[in-house]
């Protein structure tokens, strides 16, 4: 059956979570560190191939939700589990692994294995709950032309949804299709409730973002102890994952845990002040590996940020690589740069981001040339370079900064460093003395040792100057105009 947005129900949710304190605990080995807080908590899992759910005891911003990503494109699915008559949250619980929320006589558990597109939603009971779906593109915040078929294959529950563009809404987009299979532990009475929610989200209110409110489709009702919910773009893709991760729950379990011990290793007992210090850390390096993406494209790296930075930001990519040459990540910090080496554009600079789009970053390139100093350093220290830089690839680096450095000094970029004929004849000593300048400096500069100075400080060999034919013919090929003049000036 298609059920097709009508938005007759206008049960408008407001509700704003009165409640007392809530504890917010961090939970890893032996180790508890928590605090009461008084608001309503939003806790975000991610699962490293660029999808991740986040959610709150009522959703407040459009942008909370259960998330798989294809082409670079975010898609909802889930937009809450909502538990009938269900006690007060009591306490978040953040086990790294997992996410508990603990209310009296009931814990929740969400569960998100890495590497899959699956949510695995466990309670300490069976309880009655309804399933509510936005399906949709991130930023696709159209109404109207939204359908929901639900049907049943081999006790799985399969969800297709289809965008199409609707005439009352201008301007179109794109249409699209994907699918969300859902389970439980064993085969789950349900019922099909077919109602739209008109949903309303404080958080994105207080942040005058946009639409404010939406209708949601509320589509099952059901009471079990243990959901599980995929999605995918195509039907069998999603199909196989569900059954994958049933079948293989806990094995998963142990895998995320054993991964988590390797990644973050047991914290030894310290006094209060220094195990707090601690913890921030371990949540940093938590965090960071939260943002580390395995894509199926094989094109890994550093998200920006979640929920809307879900690209390769070359800027902010480039400044974090360096925990992960800090937390022993050799390989992993080696194959960004190197991504980042076949990114640099014809005019010296790197794209704003991965995907790439028109604009260049202003100081990507130096955060590159930064970043590599200190990678060469990192191994060098622990006396690795040779075994993770080889000497084609030591020769690529330097080949790929020189062709940057002289394109940027060619289009003028570096003009208040020094004259552009006499760089360009001094590159090799300009590389070297930047090199030299920033080895032994403690500071985490992009301009470190440059002292405010200019390339005079770095003595470069007497050299002609550019003349200004070779100027604009340089600025007109890396720019695609002229920026010292123009070709007519002179007639």
């Amino acid at each position: 059956m298609h059920y097709v947005a009508n938005y007759i129900n206008d049960n408008i949710n407001q509700e704003h979570i009165k409640r007392g304190s809530m504890r917010i605990t961090h939970s890893f080995g032996k180790l508890r560190l928590g605090k009461e807080i008084g608001e309503d908590v939003q806790f975000l899992l991610a699962n490293k191939r660029g999808g991740f759910c986040g959610f709150s005891a009522v959703p407040t911003s459009r942008y909370q939700g259960l998330y798989f990503e294809h082409n670079w494109i975010l898609h909802k699915s889930l937009e809450t589990i909502e538990l009938i008559n269900a006690p007060e949250i009591k306490e978040i619980k953040h086990n790294f692994w997992n996410v508990e929320r603990i209310r009296q006589k009931l814990t929740e558990s969400f569960f998100y294995p890495l590497n899959t597109n699956t949510l695995v939603y466990e309670l300490s009971q069976p309880w009655e709950l309804e399933l509510k779906l936005d399906c949709k593109q991130i930023y696709d915040n159209r109404e109207f032309g939204r359908e929901y078929e639900i049907t049943e294959e081999s006790g799985l529950i399969v969800i297709k949804f289809k965008k199409v563009n609707d005439w009352r809404e201008q301007p179109q987009g794109d249409e699209y299709e994907f699918y969300v299979v859902i389970s439980g532990d064993k085969h789950i009475d349900h019922t099909e409730i077919k109602e739209w929610k008109h949903w309303y989200y404080n958080s994105d209110f207080q942040r005058k973002s946009t639409p404010y409110d939406r209708h949601v489709f509320s589509a099952l009702r059901m009471r079990a102890k243990m959901i599980y919910v995929t999605a995918a773009m195509d039907k069998q893709e999603a199909l196989e994952e569900h059954w994958y991760v049933l079948r293989n729950v806990k094995q998963l379990k142990e895998q995320q845990k054993k991964y988590i011990m390797k990644l973050l290793k047991p914290l030894p007992k310290k006094t209060k002040v220094e195990t707090e210090t601690q913890y921030a850390l371990t949540t940093s390096a938590f965090a960071l590996d939260q943002l580390t993406m395995q894509r199926p494209d094989h094109r890994h790296g550093i998200y920006a940020g979640l929920p809307w930075f879900f690209q390769f930001w070359a800027r902010d990519e480039l400044v974090s690589v360096k925990a992960l040459m800090l937390m022993g990540k050799y390989e992993y910090a080696k194959e960004i740069l190197l991504k980042y080496l076949n990114e640099i554009k014809e005019d010296g600079r790197l794209a704003n981001r991965i995907p790439s789009v028109a604009t260049g970053c202003a100081d990507g390139i130096g955060w590159l040339f930064k970043r590599i100093a200190d990678f060469l350093d990192v191994l060098d220290e622990h006396g690795l370079r040779s075994k993770f830089m080889t000497d084609e690839e030591l020769e690529f680096v330097k080949e790929k900064l020189k062709k940057s450095l002289e394109a940027l000094i060619e289009c003028g970029a570096l003009d208040s460093l020094g004259e552009r004929g006499a760089m360009l004849a001094n590159v090799e000593r300009i590389l070297e003395f930047h090199r030299h300048a920033i080895a032994d400096l403690p500071q985490d500069s992009l301009f470190a040792g440059l002292g405010g100075t200019g390339a005079d400080d770095v003595h470069l060999s007497p050299a002609p100057a550019a003349s200004l034919e070779e100027r604009l013919a340089w600025e007109k090929e890396l720019l695609g105009l002229y920026v010292s003049g123009h070709p007519l000036d002179k007639h």
